[in-house]
């Protein structure tokens, strides 16, 4: 563009600086920088240097970098947040992240979903002996959260299953429940369905049989349907079983299998005798 007689942006600047990274390597970004002149170094040029350093996992040029910006006010925003936790979660210091959380929230800097994204695979990284230092973070995330939707801020299917993922392994399920609900009704990005992972659904059904509560599995399977169309054999399986346990009947269930085109195993086939009336 330059050599056409036009002057590049400071947008043009900072993606050609990231671009330069991928190309020559850190050392002549790192020179590009440099040789910029002083008017065009600002959030988006430093933002880009800082973000080339986090994915070289240059951890103390990164942070040196970001308190160089802190001092020039030179007005962050949660992209370059987003990169120093990127970076804290690659080089295995995901305990460093809750504090960048803080720092946000006190600097009044709106989280986006990817913010979420990040914070939610940092308390999965805890180790599970801190389990009660986990629920403090989770609700501080949580808090976090609450005061983005206020101002209009989203967060999207990846971010709720996070958020499902924690209540899970917690057996919290009616929240749980809640976020399944929310991420199949948001979507997925690109404008697919959400649609949760065997392994997700499986864990739903063995707590709803476990608990033999067959009100909760039957809610849980009118949402899943709202992702899929087709529970399939293993969920009518759990609920059939689900059902014995809890002693219920239903006049229904045959004609529900056949509906539905599924076949279920012996096993299941000689509890639904048991558990159908007419």
């Amino acid at each position: 563009m330059s050599k056409r007689g036009m002057n590049k942006t400071v947008s043009d600047q900072a993606i050609h600086l990231d671009l330069v990274a991928k190309t020559r390597g850190i050392t002549a970004a790192e020179n590009y920088f440099i040789d910029l002149p002083e008017t065009l170094k600002n959030h988006l040029t430093y933002g880009a240097l800082l973000n080339c350093y986090c994915k070289e996992l240059m951890t103390e040029e990164a942070e040196a970098l970001m308190e160089k910006m802190k001092e020039l006010n030179l007005g962050l925003t949660s992209m370059s947040y987003n990169s120093l936790m990127t970076l804290y979660t690659k080089v295995g210091q995901p305990e460093r992240i809750p504090a960048v959380i803080q720092e946000m929230k006190a600097n009044n800097i709106m989280p986006d979903s990817y913010t979420y994204n990040v914070w939610m695979r940092a308390l999965a990284a805890v180790n599970d002996n801190l389990s009660l230092c986990q629920r403090g973070l989770l609700e501080r995330a949580e808090e976090l959260k609450e005061r983005a939707h206020k101002r209009g801020a989203k967060p999207n299917a990846k971010t709720w299953e996070i958020f499902l993922g924690y209540y899970l392994d917690n057996e919290d399920i009616k929240l749980a429940v809640d976020c399944l609900a929310n991420a199949i009704s948001i979507g997925r990005g690109n404008g697919q369905k959400y649609v949760p992972s065997p392994e997700i659904v499986g864990s739903f059904m063995a707590h709803f049989e476990q608990q033999k509560d067959v009100d909760r599995a039957e809610g849980f399977i009118e949402i899943l349907k709202k992702a899929v169309d087709n529970v399939g054999a293993n969920v009518f399986e759990s609920l059939i079983r689900t059902y014995a346990a809890a002693g219920r009947t239903s006049s229904v269930m045959l004609r529900r299998l056949k509906m539905e085109n599924v076949e279920v195993s012996e096993a299941s086939q000689k509890l639904l005798e048991v558990i159908s009336v007419e």
